[in-house]
């Protein structure tokens, strides 16, 4: 077959010889190009520098395609990598994942972290009260069971730049189990609830109040009481009002006392003289729980069934109950 000469320069071709190692792989490995020179005739054959071989004519004259020495691809991989991939020690921790104390300011919430919240990828986890251990995030989430949850406990400290050899600590996380850091978490509540104690509370009561207004007095006192709190009830003379008999004050002084001491409760001080003014101090007993008040309940029976007519006098709606 006859090709003619004056074709002109043909088209650029390229190829690649591939190992079973891969397209980069292999010492086999090379890169062929064809392309005619500038003249109508091929180049002549010539010396190839790297492997003491003649030169194909349909090489390139680019030293650096053909004569370049042929890499394993492990080597080539590790050297590109090497200068394309950015060091992570150059990083910074928020850009790898950890969470830091900025990171959780910005997250805004008043909590740590828990289980897919957490970021980190490594962190020391406590398990069964042993002692923290790296491990990857991902790997113990995946492991994960229902009942169980993923704790942080402290978050993530950079090295100090300003102290030698200072090294970055990894956060604290924890693995629980959720029914008993509710119980736990639920007597901490309750301790700090009895450690703190409860707001004391204050009852202003006239030596001639009525038997109504007592009654009211009375109620609101044995509510604060069962609220486990501190009560003081002051009784003392109204100006301008009308004076109340001895008989009368020792009367209050009596209900007042049988009231509180038979519904359970302690009276902790007196001061005062009776008809002058008089203060008592109230309080529960030691150890005591507030009583767990159940609704009401509510009378069994048929619900009124109530039916909508409009009525032709006024045109309005009239509500009838049957039954």
């Amino acid at each position: 077959m006859r090709v003619a000469t004056t074709l002109g320069q043909p088209l650029i071709q390229r190829c690649a010889i591939v190992s079973r190692a891969g397209p980069r792989g292999g010492p086999i490995r090379q890169l062929v190009q064809s392309r005619w020179s500038s003249t109508n005739n091929p180049p002549g054959q010539r010396k190839n520098s790297f492997r003491g071989e003649a030169r194909p004519p349909w090489s390139s004259f680019s030293p650096s395609v053909d004569e370049r020495p042929l890499r394993y691809d492990l080597q080539d991989d590790n050297r590109r990598s090497s200068a394309e991939e950015p060091n992570n020690t150059a990083r910074k921790p928020e850009q790898l994942g950890y969470m830091t104390e900025e990171v959780l300011k910005r997250w805004g919430r008043d909590r740590l972290p828990r289980d897919l919240e957490i970021t980190d990828p490594w962190i020391m986890v406590i398990q069964n009260d042993n002692p923290p251990k790296k491990m990857s995030t991902q790997a113990i989430i995946r492991f994960m069971t229902p009942e169980k949850s993923l704790r942080m406990l402290e978050p993530f400290k950079p090295a100090d730049p300003t102290v030698e050899d200072s090294k970055p600590k990894l956060a604290l996380c924890k693995v629980v189990v959720k029914s008993e850091e509710y119980k736990h978490m639920k007597s901490l509540k309750a301790k700090k609830r009895i450690e703190k104690g409860v707001d004391p509370k204050t009852l202003t009561i006239t030596w001639n109040i009525g038997p109504k207004d007592l009654k009211v007095k009375l109620k609101r006192l044995m509510r604060f009481l069962n609220m486990g709190c501190k009560v003081d009830v002051q009784l003392y003379s109204k100006k301008n009002g009308m004076p109340a008999c001895m008989d009368q004050a020792e009367e209050l002084v009596t209900n007042l006392r049988k009231t509180v001491v038979e519904a359970g409760f302690k009276e902790y001080k007196c001061e005062g003289v009776v008809m002058g003014s008089m203060i008592f101090t109230f309080a529960p007993k030691e150890g005591y729980k507030t009583p767990h008040l159940a609704p009401k309940s509510r009378k069994a029976g048929p619900q009124p069934v109530v039916s909508w007519a409009r009525a032709e006098q006024n045109d309005g709606v009239v509500e009838k109950a049957e039954g």
